[in-house]
């Protein structure tokens, strides 16, 4: 997977405006949008020894034609919105992460509707905007080079400076007479916002989920009139597009939103579901567990409940902040209950991710879930004071085409990503054609029945024709749940040979250590002071362990040469995408000691597959050479203590 490049200093401060104003400064753009990243910059400044703050910059914004990995967009008035682009691994044309969301719950300590509103669930999640292996977006001629398939999400939620513009009109007018803070018609917001404390931006509360749509809705009608304009100049438009299509905003759907809270693919497994706080960069560019603190605001001191300012923690790994607490995120489904098996049928009303700083502060988790207000009320739209969002950014399923380098036009046709799509079924159904018994006989069933209408004439060319459908379609489904199933066993297998293979490792070099101390034991003899029995006894010992942790590494390298011959019977695609999936998932964990065991795992497949899968003597011996890596250096400096 394509790792989110953090902007360093700018997302790791927790105190950004601690040092003191030196020199007057003046009210830069990315001080009221992109809080962090100002003051990210400004303590930089003052480390360097500069008393100048009129020097100050705001970072250059990116075209969004590069899909980079950080955007600003243009708001009314001189205002920005910023937002972090979000990868999800994904080669073919239909692939997709099956994620794990929702959190591991305690029956006896919870209420019944934490019960029935937070137990575990799973969705698919993708993204519109195909991306390659550096991070750059693709065109339609392009796609077969696709790595990630992204979207993108504010890096903060929707503040108050934002939502007045809103609020004012100035999305629902040009954004010729909009777009510069010197505008006549900003003239009204800029005097209200410079009433604001603009060193703590706090974020828009008391949201109804009308009101999100309605936001989402009024400023994706004023970038693409913006957009219109620039792209009738020779500019490159402000939206990225998904190849002959026009991004646009939305709110995000409850699966996208936790995949980018967790971090990623490699946190949404079902391994992951006891994770309560998302991970954070740490000083040495990994990733580390952090503390509620660190991460979710306290409450504002203030008469009336509403959130805090934003940006004032630490963000996750995708670079988002406040993700936890502060105000509650409204998404873009509408809730639904969970059952032991998943998401239940019945639709309710808002729900809301995130938790917030007002209610229920410790208890917040990533996988917390609720149903925080009703659409409607006898009071009206439901909303409370707690309740805000923050935007996503999608495309279309099926845009125009639109190669890379090429003007952005819509409405042309697109084989080309018709062939990749198809292309991607068909990857699916491979590996799946071998049914299961249960569903065999039920096929054969129904098929029996079809040979006997026919034969007995029953079946009108239509009705023949509907059924037919209706088998291939099951079929279909049958094949795509039985190929993923065999990857996942195949992922499975990877990972239970790297352990094996890690496992044989530290053995080996324990092993090492107690021959060192047999070594000592024997050579202090005389001197030790102990009886002949008791340095007998404690020769034993260590003899008697090292006896055991052999049989031990041979048990573990029987395991390894078994995954071995399994993956090598296996379609080598099937094999070698699971194990790409394996070192992205590594990759963003930072688990660098198995990446080598995944190497060495990798090596050894090859050796086999050219063998044709047979596992001869020589490679049996040579193997455990590698994946022991102290052996031979034992064998060699203590020859006595062999087994």
């Amino acid at each position: 997977m394509i790792k989110p490049k953090l902007i360093l200093a700018a997302l790791m401060l927790t105190a950004p405006f601690a040092a003191p104003v030196r020199a007057a400064e003046p009210v830069l753009w990315c001080q009221i949008d992109d809080p962090a990243g100002w003051a990210g910059a400004r303590q930089a400044l003052i480390a360097s020894g500069e008393t100048d703050l009129g020097k100050l910059k705001c970072p250059e914004t990116p075209a969004s034609g590069s899909l980079p990995q950080e955007l600003a967009l243009p708001m009314p008035c001189g205002r920005h919105m910023m937002f972090r682009r979000i990868d999800v691994p994904a080669k073919g044309g239909l692939d997709q992460v099956n994620a794990s969301f929702g959190r591991v719950i305690d029956i006896a300590a919870e209420t019944p509707q934490a019960v029935l509103s937070n137990s575990p669930w799973n969705a698919p999640v993708s993204g519109p905007f195909a991306v390659d292996g550096e991070g750059n977006g693709l065109g339609s001629d392009k796609l077969a080079d696709t790595q990630a398939r992204s979207f993108y999400l504010a890096k903060y939620e929707l503040t108050q400076p934002q939502w007045l513009a809103f609020e004012a009109g100035l999305l629902d007018q040009p954004p010729t007479e909009t777009l510069a803070e010197d505008a006549p018609a900003c003239t009204g917001y800029v005097t209200q916002l410079g009433a604001m404390n603009l060193r703590q931006i706090e974020a828009k509360g008391a949201l109804s989920w009308y009101d999100a749509i309605a936001f989402s809705r009024a400023y994706s009608a004023w970038l693409i009139a913006l957009d219109d304009q620039r792209i009738k100049g020779g500019e490159a438009p402000s939206l990225p597009w998904n190849q002959g299509a026009t991004g646009y905003l939305r709110l995000p759907s409850e699966a996208e939103w936790e995949f980018a809270a967790r971090g990623g693919a490699a946190y949404v497994t079902a391994q992951n579901r006891g994770r309560q706080l998302y991970q954070v960069i740490g000083t040495e560019g990994q990733p580390r567990d952090a503390t509620l603190d660190e991460i979710c605001a306290p409450p504002p001191r203030s008469d009336t409940p509403k959130p805090g300012a934003v940006g004032t923690r630490l963000p996750n790994l995708f670079g988002l902040y406040d993700m936890l607490c502060n105000a509650e995120e409204i998404v873009l489904d509408l809730f639904r209950p969970t059952r032991p098996d998943g998401l239940a049928g019945q639709v309710g009303g808002v729900i809301a991710k995130g938790g917030s700083s007002l209610i229920l502060r410790e208890g917040n988790a990533i996988g917390r879930r609720s149903e925080a207000a009703a659409l409607f009320t006898q009071r009206g739209e439901g909303r409370t004071p707690a309740m805000g969002t923050r935007l996503a950014i999608s495309a279309p399923v099926f845009p125009g085409r639109r190669d890379s380098e090429a003007a952005p036009v819509e409405g042309m046709a697109n084989p080309a990503l018709e062939e990749n799509m198809l292309a991607g079924r068909q990857a699916l159904l491979q590996g799946g054609a071998h049914l299961d018994a249960g569903d065999a006989q039920q096929m054969g069933q129904e098929l029996t029945r079809l040979r006997r209408e026919i034969a007995e004439r029953e079946l009108s060319r239509e009705e023949l024709e509907r059924k037919t459908d209706e088998l291939q379609v099951q079929m279909d489904r049958m094949n795509v749940a039985l190929a993923e199933k065999e990857k996942e066993a195949v992922r499975f297998s990877i990972r239970s040979g790297m352990l094996a293979s890690n496992l044989i490792d530290r053995i080996g070099r324990n092993m090492g250590l107690a021959m060192f101390e047999l070594e000592r034991i024997d050579r202090a003899a005389e001197d030790s002071g102990l009886s002949r029995a008791e340095r007998d006894a404690q020769r034993s010992r260590v003899l008697t362990r090292l006896a055991e942790n052999e049989t031990r590494v041979q048990d573990a390298y029987d395991l390894y040469l078994q995954v071995q011959v399994e993956l090598a019977a296996r379609p080598a695609p099937l094999v070698d995408g699971a194990l790409r999936d394996t070192q992205g998932a590594l990759a963003d964990l930072g688990g660098e000691s198995l990446a080598q065991n995944l190497d060495l795992l990798v090596r050894h497949l090859g050796l086999l597959r050219e063998q044709r899968g047979q596992l001869t003597d020589g490679l049996r011996q040579s193997w455990l050479v590698d994946v022991d890596a102290t052996r031979a250096e034992r064998q060699r400096d203590y020859p006595e203590y062999q087994q």
